[in-house]
C-alpha cells in the first residue's frame, strides 16, 4: 500500500488506544481517519484528546473510502463483532488483547479476515521488544543448552488504585471474561508459545488479593505451570496488585541461565537497584559471571511499537508478525489455565474448541 493509511479508532474503552493513536499520527505512512465508540461521551472525549473527528455511526465510518484499517480497543466482549464487521467492510484490523472471549469468536475473526482479504494483526507488545527477540535468538542458537524451566512474570498495581473506576468494564466478567490473571497473563502466554512452541498441558491456581474484586467474581492474580513437548516447564505469574518487581523472565538451561528485567509495568515502575535489561550467564565463561547484553529496550514505548508495526506491515505487504492464530492460541492457553483452577486438575491441549469466558 503506497498511500497514507487511514485508520479508524474503534473505541477508547482500553487506554492503549491513546498509545496507538500517538504512534499512528507520528508514522510517516499513516494517519487517523476518524473515531467511534459505543459510548458516545467516551468516544468524543477520546477523539478530542487525539485530535480526530468523532463519528457516532459505525456503519458510516466503515463505509468511508478514506478508512483503510480499524484499530479496536473496545471491551473484550466487543472485539469479535467489531473485527468481523470491519473485515466485512474490507478494512484491515489491529485488535487489543485478549483476542476474544472464546475460541469460536476467535475463529470467526480469523475467518472474516481471510474471506475478505484483509490483514488481522493481534496486539501483543512483547513481540516487538528487542530484548525478547534477543532471547529468542539465544534459544534458537542453543546458547543455554537444554532448557528445563522458564519463569515469566507480568503485572502492574492498578488494581490497588483506580482501575475499577477508570475502566469499569474490565472488572465485569461479562465484558472482560475474567480478571487480572487473564488481562496480564495473556501477554506472556503468547511469548511462551513463541519461545517454546505449543504447550501440552497446564495446571493453575487463580485467586484474589482484593475483597472488592472477589465480590465481583473477578480474580486479581494467579499462577500457572505449562508443560511443553520438549519436557520444558514454564511458570507464569500475573496480576494487578504488584507494586515493585524483580526479573520478568528467567530461563534455566544446561549450559547457562538468562534473566530479563523491566518488561512489565511493575518492574518498569520500581525495578531492583542496579539491574540491566538482559543478563546472560554461561558455565563455559564462569569467570565472567553474569554478562549484561546490549539491548535497546524502552518499555514505555511498547504499545506504540504495536501500532507502528501494524502500519509497517500494511505498507510492506508482509504478513503481520503476530497473527489471529497467535491470538487464538493465547486465548486457548488462558482458558486451559482457568479450567484447571476451576476443576482442580491438569488440563491437556488442544481444548475442544468450544470453550469461552467467563467460566
Amino acid at each position: 500500500m503506497s498511500k497514507s493509511i487511514g485508520v479508524a479508532l474503534l473505541s477508547f474503552a482500553h487506554n492503549h488506544q491513546f498509545h496507538w493513536a500517538r504512534a499512528l499520527s507520528a508514522h510517516p505512512g499513516a494517519h487517523l481517519a476518524g473515531a467511534w465508540d459505543s459510548q458516545p461521551e467516551r468516544g468524543r472525549a477520546g477523539a478530542e484528546a487525539v485530535n480526530v473527528e468523532f463519528e457516532p455511526d459505525l456503519e458510516r465510518l466503515l463505509t468511508r473510502d478514506d478508512v483503510d484499517a480499524a484499530a479496536i480497543c473496545s471491551e473484550t466482549a466487543s472485539h469479535a463483532p467489531l473485527a468481523v464487521k470491519a473485515a466485512e467492510h474490507g478494512k484491515h484490523v489491529l485488535c487489543e488483547k485478549p483476542m476474544a472471549l472464546g475460541l469460536p469468536q476467535c475463529r470467526d475473526m480469523i475467518g472474516a479476515a481471510s474471506e475478505n482479504g484483509v490483514v488481522y494483526m493481534q496486539a501483543f507488545p512483547q513481540r516487538h521488544m528487542p530484548s525478547n527477540h534477543a532471547i529468542l535468538r539465544h534459544l534458537q542458537a542453543g546458547t543455554l543448552g537444554a532448557v528445563s524451566l522458564v519463569r515469566k512474570r507480568h503485572g502492574h498495581a492498578f488494581g490497588l488504585g483506580t482501575l475499577a473506576a477508570d475502566m469499569p468494564w474490565i472488572v465485569d466478567r461479562e465484558q472482560a471474561g475474567a480478571g487480572g490473571f487473564l488481562d496480564e497473563g495473556i501477554h506472556e502466554c503468547d511469548v511462551l508459545r513463541w519461545f517454546l512452541g505449543d504447550p501440552v498441558s497446564v495446571q493453575a491456581s487463580i485467586g484474589n488479593t482484593l475483597p472488592s474484586m472477589a465480590e465481583r467474581g473477578i480474580d486479581d492474580f494467579g499462577a500457572a505451570i505449562f508443560s511443553f513437548a520438549g519436557g520444558e516447564k514454564a511458570v507464569l505469574e500475573s496480576g494487578w496488585t504488584w507494586l515493585a518487581g524483580g526479573p520478568t523472565t528467567e530461563i534455566y538451561g544446561s549450559k547457562g541461565s538468562l534473566a530479563q528485567n523491566c518488561t512489565d509495568l511493575t518492574a518498569h515502575r520500581m525495578p531492583l537497584p542496579g539491574v540491566t535489561k538482559l543478563q546472560l550467564y554461561l558455565e563455559a565463561e564462569q569467570a565472567s559471571g553474569w554478562q549484561a547484553l546490549d539491548v535497546d529496550d524502552e518499555f514505555s514505548q511498547a504499545h506504540e511499537r504495536v501500532a507502528h508495526a501494524f502500519a509497517d506491515c500494511l505498507h510492506s505487504g508482509h504478513a503481520p508478525e503476530v497473527t489471529g492464530e497467535d491470538g487464538k492460541k493465547a486465548v486457548e492457553m488462558m482458558l486451559g489455565a482457568y479450567m484447571s483452577a476451576v476443576q482442580g486438575r491438569e488440563i491437556f491441549f488442544p481444548l475442544t474448541g468450544s470453550e469461552s469466558f467467563p467460566l
